[in-house]
């Protein structure tokens, strides 16, 4: 009788009200901190002196406010990642998440950018061609007089051709005024939020059902990339959302489809031409004939090849723009982790031995031949086809690669890679959100090294952790049972 009270007395109703109610306060928290970001951004950025070639806002006032903000703002979003994780589905509640990520957009549209003057960029390149009709990848900004006025406005464009039609057709949609420009920038890169959202929700739906709108949530209210992708405006969105195209792809069994949109992804920015091997090792282990399996692979190649020469013929620039990006790799002097360990110990092993230091170009081949041999390795492992590994397979060979040949390492450049841990099943993948977004955020109150390091050593460290909870708990399995 006493057992028959308590199940009476657990409503159900009572049971799930705290749920939701704690996922309404997060909201409220969430959007009062984003307004209070539009606020900052809006008193710190300079009227006399709109743009700048470095970063803007706190960076020439007063930092603390910046560093509460983004404290708080991941220890928000951690609180949130925990509630996700424990509770799972949301379906109930889902309405009230897409509901608050546009009351999000919306205060991070209404904010100058904040952290980085990227945006400017995007928007002065584009004029180069559509107002003075220059050639992008063969004369530099400061040519035309926008030194002062943007950053690296002494590179020639290192983007592909595909991300320079799109910034040109934005470009002359908007028209004339930087305003608007600015909107229209953001506007797209909202678009193409939403429908990596999308995406993230018809993959974790085929790999992990019970995660699918935690995994979407997570995505839609992180404070790292709705700050990047939105108020920043940084373009990396568009790698990301042709990385997850071909991930969509890939489940669907459109292996050819899979080829289009990372050839796609490759002519905004290079990288993704390396989870091209990937792929091809994807179809060559279905189950098919040997003749299909090479015809798939001719026929991605084929398209990808003309969709570049359209897209590179009216520049004349395939040569110029690999002579660009090259020229940027090897002026590089930002250092992730692995790269400052190499480059210490070589100053370490030149002034022990009194030898000549090894310059910055052999420093970066050297980078370039560990990373060969790390992408290798990655390659050769087994089990590629199985269930959601190839997944993995591409978050890793995306972190090495930006561990060791980004050109200009900035730590927004990870939103390429680390939305894919929220899709596969494996959930000890969910808690690299947290090391990215922590990351993130270190690397506008400090700088770019620490940021990375903070990054390596915490995944290291996570690994370990892994690796030593898996043999003690195998070691206590096997002890006698008293």
């Amino acid at each position: 009788m006493m057992q028959d009270n308590r199940i009476q007395n657990d409503d159900p109703k009572s049971v799930t009200e705290w749920p939701r109610y704690f996922l309404y306060a997060v909201g409220v928290l969430f959007g009062a901190l984003y307004l209070l970001y539009a606020l900052i951004a809006i008193a710190t950025t300079p009227k006399q002196f709109p743009f700048l070639g470095t970063h803007v806002g706190f960076f020439i006032s007063d930092k603390t406010a910046a560093i509460i903000l983004f404290f708080a703002l991941f220890l928000i979003y951690a609180v949130f990642f925990m509630f996700i994780v424990s509770l799972g589905q949301i379906k109930q509640k889902f309405k009230f998440v897409i509901l608050m990520t546009v009351l999000f957009v919306a205060f991070l549209i209404i904010a100058p950018p904040f952290l980085s003057a990227d945006l400017y960029g995007y928007i002065f390149r584009a004029e180069i061609v559509t107002v003075h009709h220059v050639n992008p990848y063969h004369s530099a900004p400061a040519d035309l007089g926008y030194g002062n006025i943007m950053p690296s406005s002494h590179m020639q464009m290192t983007y592909g051709p595909l991300y320079t039609v799109i910034s040109m057709v934005l470009q002359r949609l908007s028209g004339p005024l930087l305003f608007v420009n600015m909107l229209v920038f953001r506007l797209f890169n909202v678009f193409l939020f939403a429908g990596c959202a999308l995406l993230i929700y018809r993959i974790v739906k085929f790999t992990a059902p019970r995660f699918t709108y935690a995994a979407t949530a997570l995505f839609l209210w992180n404070p790292f990339i709705l700050i990047e992708v939105v108020n920043n405006g940084h373009n990396d969105i568009m790698m990301l959302a042709c990385i997850l195209a071909s991930v969509y792809a890939v489940i669907r069994k459109k292996f050819v489809l899979a080829g289009i949109f990372l050839g796609l992804g490759m002519l905004i920015k290079f990288m993704t031409v390396l989870l091209f091997p990937i792929l091809f090792i994807l179809i060559l282990k279905q189950k098919s004939t040997v003749r299909s399996k090479i015809m798939k692979i001719i026929i991605i190649v084929v398209f990808v090849s003309f969709i570049a020469a359209v897209l590179y013929i009216p520049f004349d620039t395939f040569v110029s723009n690999v002579t660009n990006l090259n020229r940027a790799y090897f002026e590089s002097n930002k250092l992730t982790f692995p790269k400052a360990f190499v480059s210490t110990a070589a100053y370490y092993f030149s002034e022990v031995f009194n030898r000549e230091q090894l310059n910055q170009n052999g420093l970066q081949i050297l980078y370039l031949i560990t990373f060969f041999i790390g992408y290798v390795i990655l390659l050769l492992l087994p089990r590629v086809s199985r269930g959601d590994n190839f997944i993995k397979r591409y978050f890793w060979v995306l972190l090495l690669a930006l561990c060791f040949i980004g050109n200009v390492y900035n730590i927004w450049y990870t939103i390429w890679m680390f939305p894919l841990v929220l899709l596969v099943a494996d959930a000890r993948y969910r808690l690299l959100v947290l090391f990215f977004t922590l990351s993130g955020f270190t690397f506008y109150v400090d700088n770019n090294l620490f940021a990375n390091t903070l990054l390596i050593m915490l995944l290291l460290l996570y690994y370990s952790y892994l690796k030593g909870a898996e043999y003690f708990r195998r070691k206590f399995n096997e002890w006698p049972r008293i």
